[in-house]
Parts: C-alpha cells; structure tokens; sequence
C-alpha cells in the first residue's frame, strides 16, 4: 500500500507492505513499514520492520511484533481513543458482577 504525497487518511491501516508519502492519523499495522521524508503521522504502529527517513514527522506508539494481532491493534487504537462517555457506558456491554451481601443469600 502507498499512500501519496496528497493523500490523507483517519483511521486503521492494516496492509503488508506500507509506503507512507502523506498524511495519517489513527492506527498502521503492517509487516514492513516505511515512513518517507514527507510524512505526516500521528499514528501507534506495529510492524515487523520499521523505516523512518530524515525529516518523516512521526508521533505515537512503535511496537514491534513477529505477528502483530488484530487484539492488539484494537487495544493500541482504544487507548488512544481514550474512555468512553457516560452515555456510551452499558450499551452493549455486560454488567459488571457485583457483590451480594450475605444477609440477602438467606432470602
């Protein structure tokens, strides 16, 4: 994949051979990744290889794995998105256990 000089993503970018000319914002991950001098990322990247020219701007996370996972690639894109609102909070997702007092098991 080669994103151009002009080109702007937000998002993931998921591709095994990852050329970056333009601008991105989000998440990369890929086998061989190489950021070029007129790059703009602010992005958390894992890659197997890692290519960073004089003068690419990069800001976020590097990691390296053998094999980068989808789980880790949604844990890395989470964290940067922050936590959820309180409006987002319970829809969808399981109730946390809570702890039952004793004196209710009785009844």
């Amino acid at each position: 994949l080669i994103v151009g000089e002009g080109a702007q993503i937000t998002g993931s970018i998921i591709a095994d051979d990852i050329v970056v000319r333009g601008r991105i914002l989000g998440t990369i991950r890929g086998q061989r990744l190489s950021l070029q001098n007129t790059c703009h990322v602010e992005a958390d990247i894992s890659h197997k290889s890692l290519v960073i020219e004089q003068g690419a701007f990069f800001e976020g996370k590097s990691r390296r794995y053998e094999e980068p996972s989808a789980e880790k690639l949604r844990e890395v894109s989470d964290a940067r998105r922050g936590p959820p609102s309180p409006a987002a909070i319970g829809q969808g997702q399981p109730a946390a256990p809570r702890a039952v007092p004793p004196s209710k098991l009785a009844e």
